[in-house]
């Protein structure tokens, strides 16, 4: 009986010692990932203050970041990856408003990858 319960002991301490080291690894990977977040976040804070208002692009949906820096290469592709497009839906329309015209967008065509128009500083784009 001793034997048993010795046995029976050793293997929920070896048990827990493996679900530890697991979880001692998960717990690092997300407190990486926590500061990279922060970095990232704290980088975006510093563009944004140091950027005037008409040298980015707003996207208005759901996004992460709703303000992008305008780059002299950034098309709307490339700003809906910067401002991280969260939703969960698919999109149904998408506009370009630029001086106060407002040009529409076919998501599919974009997603076929047969538009990807540039953006320009003050731009906003509207995704629903």
């Amino acid at each position: 009986m001793k034997t048993l319960i010795t046995v029976l002991l050793t293997v929920v301490v070896l048990a827990g010692g493996c679900v530890t080291q697991e979880k001692a690894a998960a717990d690092a990977r997300a407190a990486y990932f926590a500061g990279q977040a922060t970095a990232l976040n704290q980088l975006r804070l510093q563009q944004a203050t140091t950027q005037p208002a008409d040298s980015v692009v707003t996207i208005i949906g759901s996004v992460k970041n709703r303000s992008v820096p305008w780059t002299e290469d950034l098309s709307l592709v490339r700003a809906l990856v910067a401002a991280e497009y969260v939703g969960a839906a698919e999109l149904f329309s998408i506009t370009i408003t630029r001086a106060g015209k407002v040009m529409s967008v076919s998501p599919r065509q974009l997603l076929a990858g047969s538009v990807d128009p540039a953006l320009e500083p003050g731009d906003v784009v509207t995704l629903r």
